[in-house]
């Protein structure tokens, strides 16, 4: 099925880019749009670009179904939530007399490795941690999918 897709850039803050950077045509199963892109065409958005493109993670969307931005901020919103419950299975942990939040942290308190933690809202001073600690940010992220899977 040929389709076109619009190439959206990923910022580093997760927000994406209003207007796509690219768009194309592909011939082929939806699920294998990012590999022809990363093999075909990214090439040419780098010679276009600048290497520094190279760097960034893109979002790509059929130039048939809605553009519209708010479906990313819904998900975001979702997603938020379900750490959320995962962190309420702690909640026993956490002293009651602070207002905290849960937060994935890379810092001296978990010797420089990444592990999820119950953060002071305010300050974001470190008040338990709640993961083990891992090497890899996805390695992190992993850990967080199991624990929602397990809700």
């Amino acid at each position: 099925m040929n389709n076109t897709w619009n190439v959206y850039k990923i910022f580093n803050n997760g927000n994406r880019a209003k207007a796509p950077i690219h768009t194309f045509e592909y011939d082929g199963e939806n699920d294998a749009v990012e590999d022809h892109f990363n093999s075909s065409i990214k090439s040419k958005l780098i010679s276009k670009h600048g290497t520094k493109i190279s760097k960034n993670k893109f979002l790509f969307v059929r130039t048939d179904i809605s553009q519209e931005r708010s479906s990313l901020v819904d998900s975001r919103q979702e997603i938020r939530e379900l750490h959320m419950r995962v962190f309420r299975n702690y909640a026993d942990l956490i002293p009651k007399s602070i207002n905290t939040e849960g937060v994935l942290v890379f810092s001296k308190e978990t010797d420089w490795k990444w592990a999820w933690c119950v953060a002071q809202a305010a300050s974001l001073k470190h008040v338990i941690t709640i993961s083990p600690c891992f090497v890899t940010y996805e390695d992190a992220q992993e850990w967080m999918n199991k624990e929602i899977e397990r809700l």
